[in-house]
């Protein structure tokens, strides 16, 4: 199945008003977000696990991934990627006056996919998006925002 997108356009703000060029880009439309459940009946068709041995796998490898990483340390999942945690100052000003740990918290978790990953994911190709599924994304994602401010 391929990997549907929409094109998107994006304004050049760095050259005055008669200069300017509109630049477009694709950007991925998702079709649906698995979750751990969905995850696990995904497993169960392709292999030979139960649907509780898979959720259990998915949890024990998620517990382990963030408690490894959490220890200071990369994990690379050879035919995946590998995951590292990324590090941000509180504030520019303390950065300045101390560089202790005090002043430095979490920024992220950066995956980096391997080569046989991208590689796999470059042969499931890219189709134009069908414009009801955008509306619909759209609108489900205005929808959450106007939730989220209340």
């Amino acid at each position: 199945m391929p990997i549907n997108y929409r094109p998107v356009s994006i304004c050049d703000n760095m050259n005055d008003e008669e200069n300017k060029k509109q630049k477009k880009y694709p950007k991925c439309v998702c079709n649906q977000v698995l979750n751990t459940e969905k995850l696990a009946q995904e497993i169960c068709q392709t292999s030979m696990l139960t649907y509780a041995e898979a959720k259990m796998a998915i949890e024990t490898v998620t517990h382990t991934l963030l408690k490894v990483l959490g220890n200071g340390n990369f994990v690379n999942i050879e035919g995946l990627g590998s995951f590292q945690p990324t590090a941000k100052y509180i504030s520019e000003e303390k950065a300045v006056e101390t560089s202790r740990s005090q002043s430095v918290e979490l920024k992220g978790i950066a995956f980096r996919p391997s080569k046989e990953a991208k590689m796999i994911l470059s042969m499931a190709g890219f189709k134009k998006a069908d414009e009801r599924l955008i509306e619909r994304k759209d609108y489900a994602t205005r929808k959450r925002k106007s939730y989220l401010n209340k």
